[in-house]
């Protein structure tokens, strides 16, 4: 099984299908661990913000060679740290299957969901994963619970 494909199935197991593809929900994900990464390296919030505002200043990549220049450049920065890339994946897919992992990666989710959208989370159902406060699971028609709490992804 490839890495890739571990990860996928441990989305699914743990958020729901829906919540593994939705597209805009990942991307922040991705952005959010990039984000913590470079805080871990010593930069600081307003860098990062000149930096937003630089890359939505340039056209749009495509998105399959800005999938491979993140995975090209996580492999340098680990290697700037000393990191072995390969070795920390395994330890964190490893730790992050722990089920009381799981759980907080659950409730986790549901309060990101929470604090991005404008809504709380309820509960969690077991078929459905994160339930919002509005009553909808939180990944609804649009993939986040966008139709009650009015946020739209697109």
């Amino acid at each position: 099984m490839t890495a890739q494909s571990r990860v996928t199935a441990w989305v699914c197991s743990t958020f729901g299908k829906e919540v593994a593809m939705n597209v805009p929900e990942r991307a922040l994900r991705i952005a959010e661990e990039a984000i913590e990464l470079a805080q871990a390296c010593g930069l600081e919030a307003t860098v990062l913000h000149r930096l937003v505002d630089y890359v939505f200043s340039r056209p749009v990549g495509e998105a399959e060679q800005e999938v491979a220049g993140c995975m090209v450049t996580l492999y340098s920065v680990a290697s700037a740290l000393g990191v072995d890339a390969d070795t920390a994946f395994e330890t964190e897919l490893a730790r992050i299957q722990r089920p009381e992992i799981v759980e907080r990666c659950q409730r986790r989710q549901a309060e990101k969901r929470a604090a991005m959208l404008g809504c709380a989370p309820n509960r969690m159902d077991a078929e459905n994963g994160p339930e919002c406060a509005c009553g909808r699971p939180s990944a609804c028609e649009s993939g986040w619970c966008g139709t009650i709490c009015g946020f739209s992804p697109m």
